[in-house]
């Protein structure tokens, strides 16, 4: 079923589980011959960013492992408002991903079978919004529950450097039995390389970003690989965005259809047991 698939990319992109290394607490590195203070360039990656309000985007979601599954559609996102997604084979729209508030919807429209869960449910309390989502999605640094970093907050968070030419950034304020840390490239303006999570005795989720645009948002990356470890199971995703193609503020939105009374809605929490994620 199509949307087996679909929660596990989902799973991953959301889930959040994993160990953290400890890093000894450097405050500068060098660049083309110039040392550099870490807190500059925290200061020049949250410059990078840039308010919006509504992008309309080609995207494919691919999953590779434990099994192998690709699909493709358009995104369109409301800034802290909502992110659909409508997926398309030969043409037909077959699936539908929405995310609103704290609810969302996974529908299979071919086997007329549905996910609906809350944010909060699927996260056991951890605090993601829309924002952040979008944040996660788009490769631009944030922290979870407080939304995309600023250029107010560099003492919220320790930074140290880390190989090759990169450095780490993580929150002061620890919430009990979960991690979060980001790491960038060692460049003005610094690009995001990646986010990783972690849930004491639980797993990791690293998301690994490439292929970085200059965009009316600021600087995005196109290019999302999601890598999920448990201790039963590893999988791995992959979030393509064609940047070049996408219409920015322009107004749109794409309010949900919920499902008629002849689909059938699946527990997600059973189902993400099965999956042993």
């Amino acid at each position: 079923m199509r949307l087996r698939p679909i929660l596990i990319i989902l799973s991953i992109s959301l889930l959040l589980t994993g160990c953290r290394s400890k890093h000894q607490a450097y405050q500068s590195v060098e660049i083309d011959g110039e040392s550099i203070s870490l807190s500059v360039l925290y200061d020049s990656l949250a410059a990078s960013y840039q308010p919006w309000q509504d992008v309309y985007v080609p995207v494919n979601l691919a999953l590779k492992s434990p099994t192998s599954f690709s699909i493709s559609g358009r995104a369109t996102m409301v800034r802290d408002q909502s992110i659909h997604m409508s997926l398309r084979m030969l043409g037909m729209e077959v699936a539908i991903i929405h995310i609103e508030g704290d609810s969302i919807y996974a529908i299979d429209k071919y086997h007329k079978k549905y996910v609906a869960e809350s944010i909060s449910r699927l996260l056991a309390g951890y605090p993601m919004s829309v924002s952040d989502i979008q944040d996660l999605f788009l490769g631009q640094a944030f922290v979870p529950g407080q939304g995309t970093i600023d250029e107010k907050s560099p003492l919220d968070f320790s930074f140290a450097p880390e190989a090759p030419a990169q450095w780490v950034m993580a929150p002061q304020k620890k919430r009990k039995g979960v991690e979060w840390w980001a790491t960038a490239t060692e460049a003005l303006p610094p690009v995001l390389n990646s986010i990783s999570f972690v849930v004491t005795n639980k797993g990791q989720v690293d998301c690994l970003y490439s292929n970085p645009y200059s965009t009316p948002a600021g600087i995005v990356n196109s290019i999302l690989d999601l890598a999920a470890t448990t201790s039963s199971l590893g999988a791995n995703a992959q979030i393509k965005w064609t940047i070049k193609d996408a219409k920015w503020n322009t107004g749109r939105t794409a309010p949900l259809t919920p499902p008629s009374s002849s689909y059938q809605r699946i527990d997600a929490m059973a189902l993400l047991s099965s999956l042993k994620l």
